[in-house]
This record gives structure tokens, sequence and C-alpha cells, in this order.
């Protein structure tokens, strides 16, 4: 019985961790202020305008992925 549990336990901390990186590399990162400033100073007046857009584009994706994570482990 204690096998299983820890191969649960193992599993499950697995799982979490792929969920935690999804939204720590793909998502959180554009939700940063520091980051969006970086982005507009590098690509200028473009980027300013097109922030909100590419922003959207991005955190969407991330959350596609986790969706998809999130229903396989089912």
């Amino acid at each position: 019985m204690c096998h299983l549990i820890n191969k649960q336990f193992v599993i499950l901390s697995y799982q979490a961790r792929r969920i935690a990186e999804i939204i720590n590399s793909g998502i959180q990162p554009l939700q940063n202020l520091a980051t969006l400033k970086k982005v507009a100073e590098v690509a200028g007046e473009v980027a300013e305008s097109k922030k909100l857009e590419w922003v959207q584009h991005f955190i969407s994706k991330g959350f596609r992925g986790l969706c998809l994570l999130c229903s396989e482990d089912r």
C-alpha cells in the first residue's frame, strides 16, 4: 500500500510541476510590466500599439496548452 501511495505522489508531483512550468515560462512573464516595456522599447511604436494583441496571443496560447495538458491527465 505504501508503495502505491508513493507512486501516486510522484505522478501528482510531476503533473503539478508540468502545470507550474507552463504558467511560469509561458504565461506569467507576459504579464510582467518590465517585459512589456522592454518589448516596446526594442520594437518601437509598432509594438506599443500592438502590445495588447501580442500579449493576448501568447497568454491565450499558454492557456490552450495548459488546457490540453489538463485534459490529457484525466
